[in-house]
């Protein structure tokens, strides 16, 4: 999948996701012969884990270490 389906996806801005692949909270994209890079199912579980703990009001310092 693109960045905007997943995106899409978890209900959060690609600036976002972005952000977490940067913080090592996401694996980075998988990148392919395609100008654009693809994301996976274990993207998007990991996104999913990451929002919720973000919702526990958890930081991104410390979801990146349970991660």
């Amino acid at each position: 999948m693109t960045l905007q389906e997943l995106s899409d996806a978890l209900g959060v801005p690609p600036r976002q996701i972005r952000f977490m692949i940067t913080e090592g909270c996401l694996p980075a994209a998988i990148a392919t012969a395609r100008a654009a890079d693809a994301y996976d199912e274990g993207h998007l579980v990991a996104g999913r884990r990451y929002i919720a703990l973000h919702k526990l009001g958890m930081k991104p310092a410390a979801i990146r270490v349970l991660m």
